[in-house]
């Protein structure tokens, strides 16, 4: 929380206001999850164990490999554990793959019909275990759904299995995935068996051809299922049409519909105040104000209605709406805060009572001191210091009870459109901020609000806080400092430039300048890149953010760093010292050639507050350390060690055996009852271990997740003895739990201590689309999942191009543990959010390219911004209307495609053109959904909304994405169309990969190479494209009209190399082409007919050898300031041509000290004070860009070009800029510029004036 301190003229007790942030997406605006085993959505519970007036129910999916069926089991499986329905999933594949011994396999002929008897006895002998732990999990499980997971293609082989179940009390319903699309089968495969488990070791392509020819196989046998004796449902193309065959399925169905539906409470200020100091402060009493209560109310009448008023101001004054949303003000009916009220009531605004809002009842404790508690009521007293949420005290309330109270007004605040004015006791303002601001129990009632104080809840901005630049290479690894005053103050990273470098956070001068991290020192290099960092402070909090000593010791920090060269490198931190001095090589250890080091993490072997033998306060010269190495092997090295002031003796004491793959993810925690260190290894064999560091010669007790069986074999618990501290001390490493329950690799695995109990929870990331949330159970002391988020997905290791993320690369949490976060293949964040109560609820999240961002377009008003990268996909920003920041988010991704993208135009607001490496251009169209969530959010008005197409009914691997109208359903209602009254709140990175794609209307050929750039006249009539070239007859300009599309011949040509850029000028009279050839070329109008299909436009004047460079850029000054353009090139000039006569003429030459990549002019003349000006933003190679003016002469034309802004490089791009554009039609104080850069980001700034 920070206060807001700005001067008033008011007295000096008046009321201020107190900021605090608030998620973008608003706390309360809840999201459907799965919560692992446990059951949040359980609502009573039977003797049976089984719900809903439902019996035992098998679910049987149906349908061809790679169609989606595992994506749907898993999706059902979470689904109803959520309901506390008791579910599992049966995948036939897992009992094949645990049938076979290490390293074999079914024979050749398993998946073919006419198998051979021994493949078929193989086959039969699976489907019996498979279908004997169904029957043992109704059994003796009390189970309630088992999904079964197979092909199941024959009619015969369904009905009979449709029998067997019923026969034994089994409600068999059969749902079909079916597709047509051989290109998302093809991308399936390719994508699912590069990591499964069959194909361990295969090359990806010979993986990719063994699958098809499974399916090939398949194929001539396979049967659709039109049983319609039986109950199915049928899902073809992944969820574009749904066939129900006969509705007896009850009310689970309901209720998986249930799940997909979303509460979405539109966004709002709250501001939250004390009611006025009364006569008598006393609950029982209810005395008005007193005079000083009476001052007080007059006050915050005064300053909340001033605020408002010159926020409202500013908020117009930086370009957003003029609406003022009303204010309402609620209070309890207690005399206090009414009487405060009285004064906001008087100016007009409406006040409402509300008897809820009543404070929280004292009790027989009203009025008493807690020493006098502590003599009437020891007892109590005790309790409620244990406890002081739930606990009560004789005839009064807790704060558990006022919160039961508070329900009803707080489903009426969801429900409130208007800001709003909360003037109430601290009691019940502590409980309604807590709600909005997802906080714990622990912290509601040592929550301060001082009485002369507004606290205001807002959104704050969610993105890029700074970039860093200082590598020369990728980016592979990054940790902060733990155990700082400020964790975020020290920030390591390493790369593919082999370099470790340390960051520090330097305060800010001023309270206006931004906080930045400045580079403090850098490594010699490693042989090979850096994979991983581990990190540790003396003294210090661990990474779980666990308290063990705020003590510093003179040796600082200790630092290790993993190449793929096969070493470890371990270093001393001490940023207190001279700069050669910070960083201090201690020792290498070598993996190679045994494997190399993926992961490694990094622990004291004992706390800060007792070391080994020596207790708390004594001076000792060393610091014993452990480290656990893992990688491109099956085992984990253990290495034991200590450090001194220049050396550390690190030595291999154990290895740790029992995963079956390679080891992913490593991740210490310290046991705050016990002193022992927790290690969870997380595998590509999909399960994690947990093994346990004790000190002592007496090993510790087992515990019952080590007793576990697997495969009918007791797990490993053989005991790992060493020494540390020149053989002082005993430690011992024993196996303590296996967790099973992903479906995939796991690639990583955080543990994290919560600072107040201790309560240690593992959060692990997999391939198999999830991140999950381990705790050891309290009673048992077996870890469990008890929170699973995510998707479900049967897709190992897909793309978001096949409806899936990519399945999950890592897994972090929060320093305050409330959030989670994580991102897969395709770059797009997830974020989760908990209020405390076990609770994940999805957040927004950052977003952006993972790739080089090759193009911007703004539409032809400014109304949302256009971007294409490299990574395949344009996407769609706007700002949203609710932020309070005016931030810009991602709303849609029109297009993922299966080529690099090189340039994007905007050709009218609802249309597009974009070019890739696949030699033609595609045009798109808005779909109405997208048209309705752009309106309802960011206030774009499109014309003729209605008769817009409504989805893009191909799934992303399609390269062609077609418009679908979609027609009524029977009962004559029309799907959901996901319109505005659907959305209030930026769309998730789920929605934006699966759910947003433009309609693709038309495809434009002729070219005979990869897209280079495509131009758009201002009109919007006629677009000229080009192909990367390297000859005359390829590096042609070809034009097409935009309303049937047909090309306009001949192509153009003049050119003999690639073309880099078009342009228009203003008024569309000359076209402007750049190229490789160091040439430009103007192209004069010559008919507006377009009609005769004819090119529009003549060659008027070429440029040969204009700059002695590649030139990259070129476009026209406006029109005011005459006929002018100005080309940039890799000779490190702009140059400025105007025309002269009948000729153009170079007029002046600016010079840089780097390659100009990309320029672009404002297009419109700004006053400036000084008479009109030109605007030229020019781009580096570099990453850097800068603002440049040009007066512009009463008669025409323009002189003098001279820098007017320069761009602070800490927030500039970090690699060459790609495009430049400016906002069209923005205002005249402030200006928008949007830039592109290989840096992978889209930078959209503001130059005011």
């Amino acid at each position: 929380m920070t206060r807001d301190n700005q001067a008033r003229e008011t007295p000096p007790s008046t009321a201020y206001r107190r900021r605090s942030s608030v998620d973008i997406d608003g706390v309360h605006e809840k999201w459907p999850f799965v919560k692992g085993e446990m059951a949040p959505a359980q609502l009573y519970s039977t003797t049976s164990g089984r719900l809903f007036h439902s019996g035992k129910i098998a679910i049987i999916t149906v349908g061809l490999p790679a169609r989606g069926k595992t994506h749907l089991s898993v999706a059902l499986t979470r689904y109803l554990r959520w309901l506390g329905v008791i579910t599992h999933t049966f995948h036939l594949g897992d009992y094949r793959r645990a049938h076979c011994a290490p390293g074999q396999d079914v024979p050749e002929d398993y998946f073919f019909v006419n198998a051979s008897p021994s493949s078929v006895l193989l086959r039969q002998k699976i489907l019996r275990q498979c279908r004997t732990d169904i029957y043992e999990f109704f059994d003796q499980h009390g189970g309630q759904v088992a999904i079964y997971d197979a092909v199941n293609p024959t009619a015969a082989g369904r009905r009979l299995l449709a029998k067997e179940f019923l026969k034994n009390d089994i409600h068999p319903i059969f749902i079909e995935s079916t597709c047509d699309d051989m290109k998302i089968i093809e991308e399936n495969v390719r994508n699912v068996k590069i990591s499964s488990p069959d194909y361990a070791g295969w090359k990806p392509e010979d993986a990719v051809q063994d699958y098809l020819r499974r399916i090939t196989v398949k194929i001539p046998h396979f049967e659709t299922m039109e049983e319609t004796e039986l109950d199915y449902i049928k899902m073809i193309n992944a969820g574009e049409r749904i066939i129900v065959n006969n509705c007896r399925f009850g009310y689970l169905p309901n209720r998986i519909v249930f799940y997909l539906m979303n509460l979405h409470i539109k966004s709002r200020r709250t501001y939250f105040a004390r009611s006025g100091i009364a006569d008598h402060d006393s609950y029982k009493a209810d005395a008005p104000l007193s005079e000083q209560g009476l001052d007080y109310a007059r006050r915050l009448a005064d300053t909340i209605t001033k605020f408002r008023v010159e926020e409202l101001r500013a908020h117009v004054a930086a370009g957003g709406s003029k609406e003022d949303r009303p204010l309402v003000v609620w209070t309890s009916t207690r005399i206090r805060t009414v009487q405060t009220a009285d004064q906001l009531a008087a100016k007009g605004i409406k006040v409402r009572q509300r008897q809820q809002l009543s404070q929280l009842n004292p009790g027989a404790v009203e009025g008493l001191s807690e020493e006098e508690i502590r003599e009437r009521y020891p007892e109590e007293l005790e309790k409620h210091n244990h406890d002081p949420y739930h606990h009560r005290y004789p005839r009064s309330e807790s704060y558990h009870d006022l919160a039961v109270r508070l329900e009803p007004i707080i489903l009426e605040l969801e429900r409130e459109h208007n800001d709003l004015l909360i003037i109430a006791h601290e009691s019940v303002l502590r409980v309604l901020y807590a709600y909005l601001m997802a906080c714990s129990t622990a912290d509601i009632p040592t929550m301060k609000f001082g009485r002369d104080e507004i606290v205001e809840t807002e959104t704050s901005p969610s993105g890029v806080f700074a970039t860093l630049k200082g590598h020369t290479d990728k980016v592979s690894a990054v940790r902060f400092l733990d155990g700082t005053s400020d964790s975020s103050s020290i920030l390591l990273s390493g790369g593919v430039d082999k370099v470790l470098r340390v960051w520090k956070l330097m305060k800010p001068s001023t309270a206006s300048d931004i906080p930045r991290y400045e580079l403090l020192v850098q490594s010699p290099p490693h042989d090979g890149s850096i994979v991983d960092i581990a990190v540790e402070r003396v003294g210090s909090k661990h990474n779980n953010g666990s308290s063990e000593d705020t003590e510093q010791k003179e040796n600082g920090t200790i630092i290790a760093s993993a190449s793929a060269d096969g070493s470890i490198k371990i270093w001393r931190l001490d940023v207190s010292k001279e700069e050669e001095k910070v960083l201090t090589h201690l020792q290498t250890l070598t993996t190679k050639p045994k494997y190399f080091p993926l992961s490694i993490a990094l622990a004291r072997l004992s706390s800060a507050n007792k070391k080994d033998g020596v207790e708390a306060g004594e001076k000792d010269e060393a610091d014993d350390w452990i480290l656990a190495i893992s990688g491109s092997s099956n085992s984990i090295q253990i290495f034991v060690g200590s450090t001194f002031e220049d050396k550390s003796d690190f030595a291999l004491s154990a290895t740790l055996t029992g995963h079956e793959n390679w080891i992913r993810s490593l991740s210490f925690v310290r046991e705050a009852n016990t002193d022992d260190l927790l290690l969870a290894t997380g595998s590509q064999d999909r399960y994690i271990r947990l093994w346990r560091v004790h000190r002592g010669t007496t090993l510790p007790a087992q515990s019952a997740g080590s007793k576990m069986m697997i495969m009918g074999q007791a797990l490993s618990n053989k005991a790992h003895r060493f020494s540390a501290g020149s053989g002082k001390q005993d430690y011992s490493i024993t196996f303590e739990a296996l967790l099973v329950g992903h479906e995939d690799w796991v690639y990583s695995a955080s543990f994290r201590k919560d600072t107040t109990d201790g309560k240690i929870k593992l959060l692990t990331a997999s391939a198999d689309n999830s991140l999950s949330i381990w705790e050891a159970d309290e009673t048992s002391g077996i870890w469990v999942c008890t929170a699973r988020m995510g998707e479900a997905s049967g897709m190992k290791g897909s793309s978001t191009a096949t409806g899936s993320t990519g399945g999950f690369w890592t897994g972090l949490w929060s320093p305050d543990g409330n959030n989670v976060v994580s991102f897969g293949k395709n770059g797009g964040w997830r974020r989760w959010n908990t209020s405390g109560e076990g609770e994940w609820v999805q957040k927004g999240a950052v977003a952006g390219h993972i790739r080089d961002v090759m193009g911007v377009s703004w539409e032809k008003e400014g109304k949302y911004l256009l971007s294409t990268s490299l990574d395949q996909s344009t996407r769609l920003y706007a700002r949203w209307k609710s932020s309070k920041h005016r931030s810009f988010y991602e709303f849609s991704r029109p297009q993922i495609h299966g080529y690099d993208i090189n340039s994007i135009v905007s050709i009218s607001p609802t249309k597009f053109v974009s070019g890739a490496d696949e030699k033609l251009m595609r045009v798109f169209g808005e779909p109405r959904g997208i048209a309705k969530m752009l309106e309802g959010l960011c206030g774009i008005q499109q014309a003729d909304i209605d008769s817009l197409p409504d989805v893009a009914s191909q799934p992303v691997l399609g390269l062609s994405n077609k418009a679908v109208n979609t027609a009524p359903e029977e009962n004559g209602e029309e799907e959901n169309d996901q319109d505005a009254e659907g959305h209030v709140y930026p769309p998730f990175e789920d929605s934006l990969s699966r759910h947003t794609l433009w309609p693709e209307e038309e495809k434009l050929y002729g070219h005979g190479y990869e897209i280079s750039t495509i131009g758009c006249s201002n009109a919007g009539d006629v677009i000229a494209t080009a192909c990367k070239a390297s000859s005359i007859s390829h590096a042609v300009i070809r034009m097409f009209e935009t309303k049937t599309w047909r090309q306009l011949k001949p192509a153009l040509e003049a050119h003999s190399l690639t073309v880099n850029r078009i342009a228009f000028s203003r008024d569309d009279t000359y076209m402007l082409s750049v190229g490789r050839d160091r040439q430009w070329t103007v192209f004069e109008r010559a008919t507006e007919n377009l009609e005769e299909f004819s090119a529009p436009y003549k060659p008027m004047q070429v440029m040969a050898k204009a700059q002695t460079r590649v030139i990259f850029d070129g476009k026209w000054v406006p029109l005011e300031a005459g006929r002018a353009f100005v080309t940039a090139a890799r000779d490190k000039t702009v140059k400025v041509w105007e025309l002269q006569g009948k000729d153009w003429g170079c007029t002046e030459t600016v010079k840089f000290e780097e390659p100009i990549t990309a320029i672009d002019i404002l297009d419109r003349v700004i006053d400036l004070g000084e008479g009109g000006f030109s605007v030229l933003a020019v781009g580096l190679e570099s990453g850097a860009w800068s603002v440049y003016k040009a007066k512009v002469k009463e008669g025409g034309g323009i002189e003098g070009w001279e820098q007017w802004v320069e761009v602070d490089g800490y927030i500039a791009p970090a690699k060459a800029i790609t495009q430049i554009a400016w906002k069209p039609s923005g205002e005249d104080k402030a200006f928008e510029v949007a830039i592109s850069s290989e840096d992978s980001s889209v930078r959209i700034y503001e130059i005011q004036t």
